[in-house]
């Protein structure tokens, strides 16, 4: 539905822009590893009765998040830096930005990151 009524889509992670770009740069070529997992979490028709796709852990607590990216506790490729520092928003191309030290190199791991989410 998102892709259908919006330009723009904002995807957000405890209090933090994560990604943002038009609707089919989000949907079809994301570049943040929350919004790949978001993304593989939505049901499928042609799914049948299979278990729905999760990103593994919890939200941090307002009160309790990481000093770099708010996501780096559920990521499966977080690095040292991804702890302690927070990522800029690094355009990926013109118009979509992702906020994450890996984008130039997530296309790598989205297919290990896909079944890593399940």
């Amino acid at each position: 539905m998102i892709a259908e009524v919006s330009d723009k889509v904002y995807v957000m992670y405890a209090s933090k822009v994560a990604e943002y770009g038009t609707a089919d740069q989000i949907f079809y070529n994301s570049k943040h590893p929350y919004t790949i997992g978001l993304l593989n979490s939505i049901p499928k028709l042609s799914a049948g009765h299979k278990k729905l796709a999760t990103i593994e852990g919890s939200v941090p607590a307002p009160t309790n998040y990481p000093a770099g990216c708010h996501f780096c506790t559920r990521c499966a490729f977080a690095i040292d830096k991804c702890w302690n520092e927070q990522p800029p928003l690094i355009e990926v191309e013109r118009g979509h930005v992702s906020a994450c030290w890996r984008t130039a190199e997530i296309d790598k791991f989205k297919e290990q990151l896909l079944s890593s989410v399940v």
